[in-house]
Order: structure tokens, then C-alpha cells, then sequence
């Protein structure tokens, strides 16, 4: 099975873009209004976030991490039809690109990346290349 990559920076938006789909539906139908307002969504995801210890916007997100949020929003009224994709476009704590930036130096690292466009899907597509792994390395432990 080829796994999806979404840009990390992409799963805030994509869990906020189906919330809104999701609200603007219900508002514009008059129906089911369990499902809860847009502003509602965004402020459990955003204050999820600022709760996570040592997690600064634009880090890098784990499954682990998301799991959580996508409890909290089906708990709220959100249906998620696409949860299983959502989860799987996301790192698993595993992956070697997650263990690489979790170190200090990596977390150094993945901080001063974090900027650039698709930065993370960058670093996982070198680190599929022959010696790739241990360019990522490299990089890390780099000037």
C-alpha cells in the first residue's frame, strides 16, 4: 500500500478545511445541528496544540499527537469519514523521519526547516533515496 503524504504543515488545515466544509454544510441546510459550529472546531484543534509540551507551530506532527485532537472533535458532534486517511498521512513515532527530529539537534534542525514550503516532505522523500537515511543524518548533525 503507497502511503499518502499530505505536508505536515497541511493536517491543521485539512482537519480545520473538513470542519468548515462540515459547519458551512449544516448552516447552509439548517440540519443536524449537533454538528458544531466552525469557531468551535478551531479553537478546541488551536488550544489542543498550545497544550502539546514542547510543540511550537510549524513543528512536525505525529499520528500520536493527532489521535487525540480527532477524539476530541468526534466527542464534540465532527463527523470524520476520512479519519483513517487523515491518520495515515500523518508520521507514525516510529518513522525514521519522527526519530531523527526528535532529538535535540533535531528538533534544532526541524525548526530552522520548518519554513520552507513542503520542508518535510522534503527531508522523507531524501531519506527513501539510497544513503538517504544517513544524509538526513548529516543534515542534522550538519554546520
Amino acid at each position: 500500500m503507497r502511503q499518502i503524504h499530505i505536508p505536515n504543515r497541511a493536517i491543521l488545515p485539512l482537519v480545520l478545511s473538513i470542519a468548515a466544509t462540515f459547519a458551512t454544510t449544516r448552516e447552509s441546510r439548517g440540519a443536524d445541528p449537533s454538528i458544531p459550529p466552525f469557531d468551535a472546531i478551531e479553537k478546541t484543534a488551536l488550544a489542543y496544540f498550545e497544550e502539546l509540551p514542547d510543540y511550537l507551530p510549524g513543528d512536525l506532527i505525529t499520528r500520536t499527537q493527532v489521535e487525540p485532537l480527532l477524539d476530541q472533535l468526534k466527542k464534540m458532534g465532527l463527523p470524520l469519514p476520512d479519519e483513517a486517511e487523515i491518520l495515515e498521512s500523518v508520521p507514525d513515532k516510529n518513522s525514521f523521519i519522527v526519530k531523527q527530529l526528535s532529538t535535540p539537534a533535531g528538533r534544532k534542525f526541524m525548526r530552522s526547516i520548518a519554513r520552507f514550503p513542503d520542508a518535510y516532505d522534503r527531508v522523507d522523500r531524501l531519506s527513501r533515496l539510497p544513503r538517504g537515511k544517513q544524509t538526513v543524518r548529516d543534515l542534522i548533525r550538519g554546520p
